[in-house]
């Protein structure tokens, strides 16, 4: 068989392996893969998509091995070790990435300093996160994880209590519509920086993008709670707790809340509730004094 012969024979193969797999036929794709593999162990192809086979199945490490055994077989395949890079990232498996990534040359895709900054951002090494981040967005060609480096080093950077370096970031990410992340940490950094107007309206924003998560909750309430908007907060809370578990600092916030509504049984009932979960809970304690002071008034 010459080399256009093989081709046309290895197309073939491939095109009926990825039918079987549109038909539900996942053992017959696999058996096809694996023949490949083995009748022609250049032919990368057959691994990438055996890879991603086993990957659909969630079947994680016979993913990975199937990377493995390519990477054995060529090891100067630049192509394959970012494919396994990307796959360890998938499966968060940052140890066994930290001690791979160092194989992959940054020349072939400046992806691998981002990588480098993630991994390490994973780890909270915080410093050698912003290192790899920095130098990742000086590099040519970084367009597919630009703006993601910008919200990371925004996290990174809001995380160690530098608000003002985390929004200058994030000024710079370009695409920010339906961006959940964008609008909740510009909210957290603009609140902590003053800007709680900016903060209230990033907030809002982010809530509407993502109702799940309860960062934004948390921080929504401390701008409710600033502006005095006390029922604004109940209102809020309570949809919160209709469908999650609310946080000891949410039943301090809905404590303190209905303590300046003047609803004292409901404010003590969740100040009671955050001591329970947390008896070191210093704000809590200290309201639920202040208002067995009222109370006994």
């Amino acid at each position: 068989m010459n080399q256009s012969q093989l081709e046309i024979y290895l197309h073939h193969k491939i095109v009926q392996a990825l039918e079987f797999e549109n038909e539900g036929k996942n053992l017959h794709a696999l058996q096809i893969y694996t023949s490949l593999i083995e009748e022609y162990p250049e032919f990368e192809d057959a691994y990438y998509l055996l890879a991603e086979l086993h990957k659909n199945s969630k079947n994680k490490n016979l993913s990975l091995q199937v990377l493995e055994k390519l990477i054995d077989f060529a090891p100067l395949n630049s192509k394959a070790k970012l494919f396994y890079v990307n796959f360890l990232l998938e499966f968060k498996e940052f140890d066994k990435l930290s001690g791979f990534i160092n194989q992959v040359d940054e020349k072939d895709d400046p992806a691998v300093v981002f990588f480098k900054g993630f991994i390490a951002y994973k780890m909270d090494k915080f410093e050698d996160s912003i290192k790899e981040f920095k130098k990742y967005l000086q590099m040519p060609g970084i367009e597919n994880f630009k703006d993601e480096t910008l919200i990371l080093l925004s996290k990174i950077f809001t995380k160690i209590d530098r608000p003002n370096d985390a929004l200058e970031y994030l000024n710079k990410v370009e695409v920010i519509e339906n961006n959940f992340e964008f609008f909740l940490y510009r909210g957290i950094c603009s609140f902590l920086t003053g800007s709680t107007s900016l903060a209230r309206q990033d907030l809002e924003k982010a809530l509407k993008l993502n109702e799940k998560d309860t960062s934004v909750y948390e921080w929504l309430g401390e701008i409710y709670l600033f502006f005095e908007q006390y029922q604004k907060l109940v209102d809020l809370y309570n949809r919160f707790m209709e469908k999650f578990h609310a946080t000891p600092g949410m039943y301090v916030k809905l404590g303190i809340s209905y303590l300046n509504l003047k609803k004292y049984k409901e404010a003590e009932a969740y100040l009671k509730s955050a001591i329970q979960i947390d008896p070191e809970n210093k704000d809590a304690v200290k309201t639920l004094e202040l208002l067995n002071n009222k109370m006994r008034k």
